[in-house]
């Protein structure tokens, strides 16, 4: 591996799956690497500077967007993270995540015309068709999701992506949207933040504006899980608490904060 993905820094406090032995570090720089940059680089490493200015964006938590896909009824059915896929094919990381003040966190692989990031709920090898066109979104273009016009009743290039795929939350495809916000309208609208742990990896200048949002473990579930354990205001999932797997997210966030804030030892 690259000494530029080996080079960065890292807080002997931070919580590691690996043990804190030379192995164990290349691991976690080169894991770092990959979560910022992404395929951005075209698999030659990035010169050392450009990797610790986009090392530095994502080290200011004052700055990061906390990114969901919101139904029309308010509930964030899935947190965005560093892999999650845009409607244009690419992943979150591979999209300008520094864009605070405009928002507007458009691609950056070259040759790509998203405008801005727009997860669509697929996973491995998943596809949503069109309901209009037929065709898998991958087909649509990635500026306005235009289906192609030659797939079109009328060949008309008018048609936009439309799906049946219904949600958790039982609302559709077309009833969802990415949203895009700072932690302050987060705490205003009475929205979780951060697990303890990301917090204070946050204060202690560890990257984190990339993660979209992800805000500890239970972020990984789906937004009708965290319903139903209670984690989601104004949603009352009727579950009277989280089953086994809400359970072990939220003792890993537990677990985590207090390695990260009173030692190794005490988590």
């Amino acid at each position: 591996v690259s000494r530029r993905c080996l080079g960065a820094s890292f807080h002997p406090a931070m919580p590691r799956a690996t043990d804190r032995i030379s192995a164990g570090h290349h691991v976690d720089a080169y894991q770092e690497y990959t979560s910022l940059v992404g395929r951005l680089d075209g698999g030659r490493p990035v010169p050392e500077d450009v990797y610790q200015d986009i090392r530095r964006r994502a080290s200011n938590p004052a700055r990061r967007l906390y990114v969901n896909w919101r139904s029309w009824s308010g509930l964030d059915c899935r947190a965005v993270g560093p892999q999650s896929p845009c409607f244009c094919t690419h992943r979150y990381n591979e999209h300008d995540w520094s864009a605070f003040d405009t928002r507007e966190v458009r691609c950056k692989m070259p040759g790509c015309t998203c405008r801005c990031f727009s997860y669509v709920p697929v996973r491995g090898s998943q596809d949503l068709i069109c309901s209009g066109c037929r065709r898998s979104y991958t087909e649509h273009r990635p500026d306005d999701h235009g289906c192609p016009a030659a797939s079109t009743s009328s060949g008309s290039s008018k048609s936009v992506f439309a799906s049946s795929y219904t949600c958790s939350c039982t609302e559709p495809y077309n009833h969802h949207s990415t949203v895009f916000e700072s932690r302050q309208e987060r705490e205003a609208a009475r929205r979780e933040i951060d697990a303890g742990w990301m917090e204070q990896a946050g204060k202690e200048g560890l990257p984190v504006c990339h993660l979209g949002g992800i805000l500890g473990f239970t972020s990984l579930a789906d937004g009708m899980e965290r319903a139903y354990a209670g984690l989601e205001a104004g949603f009352d999932g009727g579950g009277g608490g989280g089953d086994r797997l809400m359970q072990r997210f939220q003792l890993e966030d537990q677990v985590n904060t207090v390695a990260l804030t009173q030692g190794k030892l005490a988590g």
